[in-house]
Formats: C-alpha cells, sequence, structure tokens
C-alpha cells in the first residue's frame, strides 16, 4: 500500500472521531441545559397503565403532580426527562384514583383516642377515602367532628353521614314511642345543622335500636332535610333477610316522599330461604329508578356479614330496658321466650341452628373469638336444655358481642356487583391487631378482593368498570369535588397496583394480613404508602388526608 493511501485513511479517521467527539459534547450539553431549565414537579409517576377512574379504556401515560393536585397527564410512554423531586418509576404497573370506601364505621374509632388518625387497614388497600357514619350512628355535632380530624390529623380523607338513630338519641334518649311534632322539629334541626356543617347526607339503622321504633313520619321529615341540602338517604334495612322486600319497599317509599336518592348499605340477601327473593326485589329497584328515583348500593365482596347480636333480637327484648333484658335472663322462662323466637327465625331463614354465627369479639372472654355458638354450646353448655340460647343469654348478659355470620346467599354477590350504580364499601371500623380479636376479613381485603374476585378470577367486572365503581362512582355519588378522576386539576389521590397479582390476603382466622399488590398510594400529592420491596408495604407516618365537605347544589338552587 502507497504511504500516500495510508496518511489519508489516517486523517479523515482523526476528522470522524474529533466529529464524534464534538457531537457527544455537544448532546451532553444540551442534557445538562435540560436538566437545568426544565420544570421541577413534586411528584411524577411515569410509565404506567392509567385508569382514569370515568370506566375508558386505559392508556399508557405519566402523571405529573404538583402541590396537591394533578397537573398533567402525558400519554404514551417513555417521557424520560418528566422526572420529579419524587419519581415512580410504573413500568408495567397500574394507576387508579385513591379507592373511596363508601361504607365505614370510624367515627367511633376516632372519638375514643386523642392520637392522630391512622386509618392503616383502608390506605394499606388503595382507600384513601372513606365515608363514615353509616347504619344510623355517628357524631351529631359535625363540627366539632371535622375540627377533631382538623386538628389531630389523618392518614386518609374522611367524609360522613349523620346517623337519624344518635338524631333520635340525642333528642328522646331510650324512648321508644313514636316522636311528637315538637320532637321531630327539634330532630329535624339538628340534620340540618350538620348538613349544614359538612356531612354528605343522612344514614338509618332501622334494623337496630332506636331506629327499629322510629315513626315513618319522623325518619321522612330528616330526610326531606337532607334532600333540600343536596344530601343522599344511605340505609341499613329493616330486615335482610326473611322481610327483605318489605324492606326495599319502605326504603324506596321513604326516599321517593322525601325526595332525595338512595343508597342501599352492604346490599345482600341473607339465609337459604331467602336467596330467590333477590330477583323481585331487582325488579322493584329498576321501577324506581324508572319512576326518577336515583337509587345506589355499596357492597362488600365476602358470603359472611359482621354486626352484633340485636340484628336476630325481637323489638320486644329490644325495647326494655338494660336492667329489664337481664332479669329476663336470669329466668328460664324469659330464656325460653327468647329462644323460641331466636330458634323461630333462624329456621325461617333456612338454618338449621346457630352453626353460622362466629363470636368475632367478646370482652368478657375473648378466647370465645372465631368459634360459633355451636362449637361454645357444644363445650360450655352440654347439659343444659337448649345449649345454644344458653350460650346466647350468657354473651347478652355480659353486655353482647360482636359477631361474624355466614350468612350471605353467595349467588347474589355477583349480580349485585354488576349494577351500573353499585359501589363498594368495608363496611369496617379502624382495625388494630389485638390478641384474641377476630373481625371480619373485609377490614383489610374489601378494594384487593373486587379486583381479584370480580375481574381477574370470575370476570364479573372489567378491570376499568370495577376500578369506576370504585372512583368516580362514589365521589359524583357523594358530592366529592374533583375527586375520583384522574384529570388534570383534579386532587392527586392515586393508588399503583399491580393488576397481575393484587388480592386480599386477610382470612377469618387471620383478619389483619396485608393484602398483595398495594405498591404505591398517595394522599392529596403526598405519598403515603411505599413498596421498597415485593410483599413488604410499608405506611409512612405522614398525616395528609383531610375531613371533605360535599360539593353540591341545594334542590332549590339547582332547579
Amino acid at each position: 500500500m502507497r504511504p500516500q493511501s495510508r496518511r489519508t485513511r489516517r486523517h479523515w479517521s482523526w476528522w470522524a472521531t474529533a466529529g464524534l467527539c464534538v457531537v457527544a459534547a455537544a448532546l451532553i450539553v444540551t442534557y445538562a441545559a435540560l436538566q437545568i431549565w426544565r420544570p421541577r414537579h413534586d411528584l411524577v409517576i411515569r410509565d404506567a397503565v392509567i385508569h382514569d377512574g370515568s370506566g375508558g379504556p386505559a392508556f399508557h401515560g405519566t402523571i405529573v403532580v404538583d402541590g396537591d393536585r394533578i397537573t398533567e397527564i402525558r400519554r404514551g410512554r417513555f417521557h424520560v426527562f418528566l422526572t420529579g423531586r419524587t419519581t415512580i418509576y410504573a413500568h408495567g404497573l397500574d394507576v387508579a384514583p385513591g379507592f373511596i370506601d363508601t361504607h365505614t364505621h370510624v367515627d367511633q374509632s376516632i372519638l375514643e383516642s386523642s392520637a392522630p388518625i391512622r386509618a392503616n387497614n383502608f390506605i394499606g388497600q388503595g382507600v384513601t377515602t372513606i365515608v363514615t357514619g353509616n347504619c344510623g350512628r355517628s357524631p351529631v355535632d359535625i363540627a366539632r367532628f371535622r375540627k377533631t380530624i382538623e386538628v389531630r390529623g389523618t392518614n386518609v380523607n374522611i367524609a360522613t353521614l349523620v346517623g337519624l338513630n344518635s338524631v333520635r338519641s340525642a333528642i328522646m334518649k331510650t324512648s321508644t314511642a313514636p316522636a311528637s311534632g315538637a320532637e321531630t322539629a327539634r330532630m329535624c334541626a339538628l340534620v340540618a345543622a350538620a348538613m349544614r356543617d359538612g356531612a354528605a347526607g343522612v344514614s338509618t339503622g332501622a334494623a337496630y335500636v332506636p331506629g327499629r321504633f322510629a315513626s315513618q313520619e319522623e325518619t321522612i321529615a330528616q330526610l326531606a332535610v337532607a334532600g333540600r341540602h343536596g344530601g343522599i338517604f344511605a340505609t341499613h334495612l329493616r330486615d335482610e333477610g326473611n322481610g327483605i322486600i318489605q324492606s326495599v319497599a319502605e326504603a324506596i317509599r321513604q326516599s321517593t316522599r322525601a325526595h332525595v336518592p338512595l343508597l342501599i348499605s352492604h346490599f345482600k340477601i341473607v339465609g337459604p330461604a331467602n336467596c330467590g327473593k333477590y330477583a323481585e326485589v331487582e325488579r322493584m329497584l329498576a321501577r324506581a329508578g324508572r319512576q326518577g328515583l336515583r337509587v345506589y348500593a355499596d357492597q362488600y365482596p365476602y358470603t359472611a356479614s359482621s354486626s352484633n347480636l340485636d340484628l336476630y333480637l325481637p323489638d320486644w327484648y329490644l325495647a326494655m330496658s338494660g336492667a329489664a333484658r337481664r332479669a329476663l335472663l336470669q329466668t328460664n322462662e324469659g330464656k325460653a321466650r327468647l329462644g323460641r323466637e331466636l330458634r323461630e327465625r333462624v329456621v325461617s331463614e333456612g338454618f338449621h341452628d346457630f352453626g353460622f354465627a362466629y363470636v368475632a369479639s367478646y370482652q368478657k372472654e375473648m378466647s370465645l373469638a372465631g368459634l360459633s355458638v355451636a362449637e361454645i354450646a357444644r363445650v360450655k353448655h352440654l347439659a343444659t336444655s337448649d345449649p345454644q340460647v344458653e350460650t346466647i343469654a350468657d354473651l347478652l348478659r355480659e353486655g353482647g358481642a360482636q359477631m361474624v355470620y355466614q350468612n350471605i346467599c353467595t349467588a347474589t354477590l355477583p349480580p349485585i356487583a354488576s349494577r351500573p350504580t353499585t359501589m363498594f364499601g368495608s363496611d369496617s371500623a379502624i382495625r388494630y391487631e389485638a390478641d384474641g380479636y377476630r373481625p371480619h376479613p373485609r377490614g383489610w381485603g374489601t378494594f384487593p378482593r373486587v379486583i381479584a374476585q370480580y375481574v381477574r378470577r370470575d370476570g364479573v367486572l372489567s378491570l376499568d368498570e370495577a376500578v369506576r365503581k370504585m372512583t368516580s362512582l362514589p365521589a359524583r355519588t357523594f358530592g366529592l369535588d374533583h375527586r375520583g378522576l384522574i384529570r388534570p386539576g383534579y386532587y392527586a389521590d392515586l393508588v399503583v397496583f399491580d393488576a397481575k397479582t393484587i388480592t386480599d390476603r386477610a382470612t377469618y382466622t387471620n383478619p389483619f394480613l396485608r393484602p398483595r399488590g398495594i405498591v404505591h398510594v398517595v394522599v392529596n400529592g403526598t405519598v403515603s404508602v411505599t413498596e421498597p420491596s415485593p410483599g413488604k408495604q410499608r405506611i409512612l407516618p405522614v398525616a395528609a388526608g383531610r375531613f371533605l365537605r360535599p360539593a353540591r347544589p341545594t334542590q332549590s338552587s339547582a332547579m
């Protein structure tokens, strides 16, 4: 080869290398300039599958959060220049608006303590907002309740209903008589004050004392007050078993007369003998809807319910004073009368005995938690004439027990879940793990279970429809402004989860197990739950939640 050709090649090689170096330097300088000049965001969730809460199809994208609001949503993948002070790399994961639990009982948990509100069993399953004050029980002074939450701080958002059982007790004490006109007016005044102070509506518990003894007139008068303030009426039906049809008819009649939307709480039918009644109940609700009544429901996806013993006790017993009840339970005649009515009730619902009723909590003897009435009876009262009734009498003499009832008609769960206006609620309080306490597993598992069971296992719902029922539908129903959707300008309540693995792990024997597949939870722009490694969920000690007042026009202003 000639020397001149070698020199030429070396000459071009040098220039090519120099050119590459210049290009690389330019790229580095450009990237550095972008790093310096680009806007800084508080939180960026990158490259996720976004379920925006509307029920529409999911899409790939990146979510930008500044302060407590979503400020930008970029569709597509690989927005590499979008990073924030906190960046969540969500490739392969799903993002939805934070779940909204429409039916909880956290008010007593809050009022019994002075510590910051740590609703870990809710936020640990992706719930960022809870609605309390259900089944007729709530604080009556909503302004004070709101102040308590604001002073103590909370790691979830809290909205509340005002319970008409509690309102009745405030005015009528322990009376079981129908309210007079003056008493009804005083109750209506309390409801009006509660609505002005931020209640999202009212709730009734016609299955419980004193709701069992409230007249139709006093109830409808109070419902009408809630309706005029743009609220909703959530009801624990008078009877979810033998009297389910009559109880639904009662709720429809009350809502229609009061001009207020109806929400059937923990919608279910109990007792094997009553499962066939669902079709008629659904026809009644559909007819009410065609006649202009807005009808909603909430559900937990389990075959067991949970409550106290009052559900199976007759009116005459519940109308007695505490002292009179204890005296009656000391006599064979009194126990026999109560026993006859209890057995007639459970047999008529399709049960042979009380083997479906399990103790969740009994303060006098916590070791009974997890055992059925039938199991306890075999151990403690085998020598008596009616061991199971004797067991129930024991529980009642010592103040009663919290129970888990394996009594829900399984076949009705999918059709209730698939109703367009059905939402989901855990029916849980704040759960603190304690020895000898066996609460219902719904307290830790409801929302992951909806996806694992109704979406992934049974195909009852699409994932996007399930997300809608857990987010935008409840936000709209309760008037929670700028929540429940992933939109610019909406509050940054978000849950990052793995749709392929999300599932509940809590069981009836171990109800405190955390779910799997909840990776991050964001409340009002603050990361509140993280998963540093798979299956190792960490709930952070932050209090980013708020008391939520509904944003609703009154009936008069809306017309």
